[in-house]
């Protein structure tokens, strides 16, 4: 009878066991995020945090932008700014880190509300005394045939 119990006791326990490998194996993580992604839209948002008033833009985004995670933790980007005159270079490298949903470039903390292997979305928030600025970026993997709604 023992014997019986500890086998049931094992096969449960690697059961389990096998659940958490898998599930940990289908959410998104750092490995995922390497690649080159496109931007589709850049939402901004400024909340007057005394009274709640808020206005909210489209920003414009430019074909040929994107930003491209590598494995050596440096992201390489090319975002364009036709405000910015001759002499403007639109590519930069930063240091990167994803964790927990935090996105973390060049040592801004930005919240990913939104990630799987072919949509990439997050939002930085910055505070001008007052005033709350959150700007939400969303991104496609490129190559993919996948469009926002």
């Amino acid at each position: 009878m023992k014997k019986t119990i500890f086998a049931l006791a094992a096969i449960a326990a690697l059961t389990f066991t096998a659940c958490d490998k898998d599930k940990d194996n289908s959410s998104p993580n750092q490995n995922q995020l390497l690649g080159k992604w496109t931007p589709v839209s850049t939402k901004e948002k400024v909340t007057d945090t005394k009274t709640g008033n808020f206005t909210e833009e489209d920003l414009e985004v430019y074909a040929g932008d994107y930003m491209e995670f590598r494995d050596n933790g440096k992201v390489y980007t090319r975002f364009s700014n036709p405000n910015e005159g001759p002499g403007f270079d639109p590519h930069d490298t930063l240091a990167y880190t994803y964790k927990s949903n935090i996105l973390t470039i060049d040592g801004e903390d930005m919240t990913v509300s939104e990630f799987t292997g072919k949509t990439l979305i997050y939002t930085l928030e910055e505070r001008d005394g007052d005033d709350l600025w959150q700007t939400t970026y969303s991104f496609r993997k490129y190559g993919s045939l996948y469009l926002f709604k």
